[in-house]
């Protein structure tokens, strides 16, 4: 079996972390605590889901582990939108985040897919 670093989902969310990361040193020092620590842990957080979920031996669990993906990008998707609205980040740098978190979405949809083939042919 592969390891979770082969999966494209997983490479995808690693350069949406360092992204997101390049983004929150942009904002203002008053957002150091704030805006930008919740970015940057939202980011690493569906990384990190998406290792975990590779990794279990559970399909349910495994499905727990997207779903928590896919909440995750919800959450970093509005928290960038916040940033643009508040004139921190300018809208082809959101653009880039949002197109980034639309295709981990795409191959999120993928999976699930992926997993309902194999349930149904088991």
């Amino acid at each position: 079996m592969k390891s979770y670093r082969d999966l494209d989902i997983w490479k995808e969310g690693m350069h949406l972390a360092t992204n997101v990361y390049k983004l929150a040193k942009e904002l203002p020092e008053e957002e150091k605590f704030g805006l930008a620590q919740d970015i940057t842990q939202t980011a690493v957080a569906i990384t990190s889901h998406i290792a975990n979920g590779a990794e279990t031996k559970n399909e349910k669990e495994y499905k727990l582990f997207m779903d928590i993906v896919s909440g995750k990008l919800a959450r970093l998707e509005a928290q960038i939108e916040i940033a643009k609205r508040l004139g921190y980040l300018n809208e082809d740098e959101t653009n880039n985040v949002f197109k980034q978190i639309n295709l981990i979405r795409s191959q999120l949809s993928g999976l699930h897919k992926d997993l309902k083939t194999d349930a149904a042919t088991n």
